[in-house]
């Protein structure tokens, strides 16, 4: 990891996400823009790394994604996308599925530990379902 959390995002382009979004999902891209106007950018991505460097706790001892301890880091992570956009549980999953695709947001976890882009995805399926579920 690098030695400043917040260098993690350095050169991170959103463009390509941005406008897949905007396309695939236009109601939900233009509240998550308005959302991110007044965000404090610096502020969410330290925040970002510091739960990515807690999920590479978590994967790192072998716990397991369904583990209560790796489902709350992933309710954090849920309640933090939600000040965008509220996605369902398919969205939920598919956004996780986004984070382990070969591209930057890979890249971003896989330099906190190897595996962790994987994990994240895992653990947000497994957090998904249980929102299907209604738990």
């Amino acid at each position: 990891m690098t030695s400043r959390p917040e260098e993690l995002f350095d050169g991170f382009d959103t463009a390509h996400y941005s406008e897949r979004a905007r396309v695939e999902w236009p109601r939900q891209w233009e509240r998550a823009r308005e959302a991110m106007a007044s965000v404090d950018d610096e502020r969410m991505r330290a925040e970002a790394a510091e739960a990515m460097g807690r999920m590479a706790a978590l994967l790192r001892a072998g716990t397991p994604v369904a583990a209560p301890s790796v489902q709350a880091e992933i309710e954090v992570h849920y309640r933090q996308v939600c000040v965008m956009w509220t996605p369902d549980a398919d969205a939920f999953a598919h956004l996780g599925r986004v984070y382990a695709e070969d591209g930057p947001w890979r890249e971003v976890y896989e330099s906190v530990t190897p595996g962790l882009a994987d994990y994240q995805r895992e653990a947000m399926e497994v957090f998904a379902k249980q929102l299907r579920e209604g738990a």
